[in-house]
């Protein structure tokens, strides 16, 4: 607990005149103060009742603080400010419609109903200068951001030894990031909003870490029994030699470029499946026999439209899986096929206003379900319908009677212990959910899951003036695993309203429902890297199913734009 004076003027101290070079907007905005107050509690943590309208964000912390005595000048008799006391801090874990959930900082810290809270409020922290050449950005900061207890400025890392504060600035080559002490990212913003230039800045080597433990199924049977390391770089044609073999996981070469989205199935009618990976620039199909890669061709896309999405599926019933290719406009959306003719691949020229993704029902069989482009900030919207195709372009069939605010992207048909029908979910604050076939919510996990960096920029019409851009991110999806578990990619890093996504940590979850609530079964180990889509299929064409995975390495706060991607194979339990 501490005692700090609490200034009345500090939230007019953001409007100062300009100084040589004043912070982003977005910056200042981000870290605004918001006074609130405590709700309730809810088992561990509490509820607040500030959201997203005040620009709360998970991560965000809050001040706990018991108002004190009046200070008053003694010559004008002016109540130049209060003597407040910080009782603690909870930390903003989920944001809901109306309300947040915070857990509290300390752990057990108790606190009453109408408490009063401020966002950032005497919140320690400290500027990590990894360019040396920041001491102007923080005399800025300490000038524009008061509502902080700045801790100083430093040019070497922090260690254990030295401590960490709730919230650390660093500074670095590619800019200005802000974090909390356990490494969650809050904001950062690009060296030339700061008055700064690009440069390349040598990062501390990381300490060394244990091996993930290994995941196990329900059996008790190890799935992954160790991580690989990662191969070394190569471009994405030729033939890939196997780089890396466990006991029950493959992991192939790097590929140039970052991956969008993964697709499996017999594309050429030969009987053999191979493998597709979306890249922004183009398609390359692979495939994986005796442990080589080898690529079999590649598709160059147009410049119109920034890949969304990639999904096989045979509608035509020519014993070829077509490859349907999701695109992102400023004003829509739409699906372009690519087909196997005459010995290669060819984009063909037909677009359909239409998402779609391949779905797994609960018996095994497969659908090409589809969704019409929303207006504005929604990527898509209306009715899921299950598709057709009519020559080169899609029509929609019978429509699907999916939950409330889905997409085909984060909803997943399930069945139940008793047989009958439901649907998982990804909400909009990223936790899983369970429906019943109504439409009535049956669960809700407390978990962040899903994550996806592909998206496409576009005007926001509810902005002021109408003319600021924001990026529209797809959805994660999901799948039905082996016995019917439901399979969840799980990225963790920055995400929620940012529009620099990025995430550091990943993995594959399986779970089962058990008709209360979803439990874990197995998962695979955790990855220092962005898992970009999965899919079930037998990638190796050994009459078994795989889950094939496509990593993105190199894809950091540093990497300075050099970015590869990886598949890697898991044999199932």
């Amino acid at each position: 607990m501490k005692l700090r004076l609490f200034p009345l003027l500090l939230f007019l101290s953001l409007a100062l005149p300009a100084v040589a070079q004043q912070l982003p907007g977005r910056l200042l905005d981000r870290l605004a103060p918001v006074e609130g107050v405590v709700v309730m509690r809810v088992g561990d943590e509490y509820l607040i009742d500030r959201d997203a309208t005040q620009g709360v964000q998970a991560g965000d912390l809050f001040a706990v603080v018991k108002p004190g005595a009046p200070v008053v000048h003694p010559v004008t008799g002016e109540i130049i400010g209060k003597l407040d006391e910080t009782l603690g801090y909870l930390q903003v874990s989920r944001v809901r419609s109306g309300y947040s959930y915070a857990r509290p900082l300390p752990a057990g810290l108790q606190l009453d109903k109408g408490a009063t809270i401020r966002r950032f409020d005497g919140v320690d922290a400290v500027l990590v200068d990894l360019r040396g050449d920041g001491d102007g950005v923080y005399r800025q900061l300490v000038r524009q951001l008061p509502q902080f207890n700045w801790q100083g400025y430093r040019t070497t890392p922090l260690t254990a030894e030295s401590g960490k504060p709730l919230l650390i600035f660093q500074l670095a080559g590619d800019g200005l990031s802000v974090q909390t002490a356990a490494g969650q990212m809050l904001v950062q913003v690009a060296p030339a909003e700061i008055g700064l230039q690009a440069k390349s800045v040598s990062q501390p080597a990381a300490p060394a870490v244990a091996a993930p433990t290994p995941a196990a199924s329900a059996a008790g049977t190890a799935l992954i029994p160790g991580a690989a390391t990662v191969a070394p770089a190569a471009s994405r044609g030729g033939v890939l030699v196997m780089q890396q073999q466990r006991q029950g996981i493959w992991r192939g070469p790097s590929l140039s470029g970052e991956a969008v989205a993964l697709a499996g199935g017999d594309f050429d009618g030969d009987g053999a499946n191979e493998l597709a990976l979306l890249f922004a620039d183009g398609l390359t199909v692979y495939r994986l026999s005796a442990g080589k890669l080898q690529a079999l061709g590649q598709v160059r896309l147009p410049r119109d439209g920034v890949p969304l999405s990639l999904d096989a599926f045979d509608l035509d019933g020519d014993r070829r899986q077509e490859l349907y290719l999701g695109l992102g406009f400023e004003d829509g959306v739409g699906t372009r096929i690519i087909e196997y003719v005459d010995g290669g691949f060819q984009l063909l020229p037909d677009i359909s206003p239409w998402l779609v993704r391949a779905i797994r029902r609960g018996d095994g069989s497969r659908m090409l379900a589809g969704q019409r482009g929303g207006q504005g900030m929604r990527l898509t919207a209306g009715n899921v319908h299950v598709m057709n195709r009519r020559g080169g372009v899609l029509a929609p069939g019978e429509m699907l009677g999916v939950p409330p605010k889905t997409s085909i992207f984060n909803v997943q048909p399930l069945d139940d212990a008793k047989g009958g029908a439901l649907w998982a979910a990804i909400g909009i604050d990223d936790q899983l959910q369970i429906f019943a076939a109504d439409g009535q919510r049956l669960w809700e996990g407390n978990e962040t899951v899903g994550g996806h960096r592909a998206g496409v920029e576009r005007r926001d019409p509810d902005s002021i003036q109408g003319n600021f851009r924001q990026t529209v991110y797809r959805s994660a999806r999901l799948d039905l695993g082996p016995d019917g578990v439901l399979l969840v990619p799980v990225n963790e890093g920055l995400r929620f309203l940012s529009q620099q996504r990025k995430y550091s940590k990943s993995r594959v979850v399986a779970y089962a429902w058990d008709g209360f609530s979803l439990r874990e079964v197995w998962k695979t180990p955790d990855e220092s890297t962005y898992l970009a889509d999965f899919a079930l299929f037998d990638a190796d064409n050994d009459g078994r199913d795989e889950l094939v995975t496509a990593i993105v390495t190199g894809s950091g706060w540093f990497s300075l734009g050099k970015t590869h991607s990886v598949f890697q194979v898991y044999e199932l339990p």
